[in-house]
């Protein structure tokens, strides 16, 4: 029996950290690579410290490491449409409410926001990684961010981390 199976960033990172390639970009999840990914971000949060309203990345080369399976599989230059941007908050599960930060929830006004800003597909990614290590991170050390301006200024540290695990992955731009 020939089974189709739909790939999200969970599968796509259980693929690549066992030597596959995918170019699925359709995302939808099985349990098992739930796990399979949340044990990639359970590996990366190893290495981020929320400090005094900063974050901290304790060991680069090692956090670079551990993201590279939750990066995209490849760097796409294209500019997204909001249909897109909407896909790529949900794939970071940016449209949940995220634990102990309820309030940072992604709503219509930021995928807007996200849209308006003309980045690139890849460039975007790096965004909502960073956000969701960030989240993850607060909720791991029950720590409160008040505003999504607050996260943002957060995640420019991470984001500049996770540009070298992208260069590291996929090359130089």
């Amino acid at each position: 029996m020939n089974v189709k199976r739909v790939f999200t960033i969970a599968t796509i990172a259980a693929t690549i950290a066992s030597g596959g390639l995918t170019t699925v970009h359709t995302l939808h999840c099985a349990a098992q690579d739930k796990e399979a990914i949340q044990r990639q971000y359970d590996k990366a949060q190893k290495f981020v410290r929320l400090e005094m309203g900063a974050v901290r990345v304790t060991d680069v080369d090692q956090f670079v490491e551990a993201v590279k399976p939750l990066l995209p599989p490849t760097r796409d230059k294209s500019k997204p449409n909001r249909n897109d941007v909407r896909a790529l908050a949900e794939q970071y599960d940016l449209l949940k409410r995220p634990k102990g930060n309820r309030q940072l929830q992604f709503r219509t006004g930021d995928i807007s926001y996200w849209y308006d800003e003309g980045l690139e597909k890849w460039q975007l990614a790096l965004e909502f990684l960073a956000r969701q290590i960030i989240l993850r991170v607060a909720a791991r050390d029950n720590k409160k961010i008040r505003t999504q301006g607050d996260l943002s200024a957060l995640a420019t540290g991470v984001v500049a981390d996770l540009d070298t695990a992208a260069d590291a992955k996929w090359g130089p731009p």
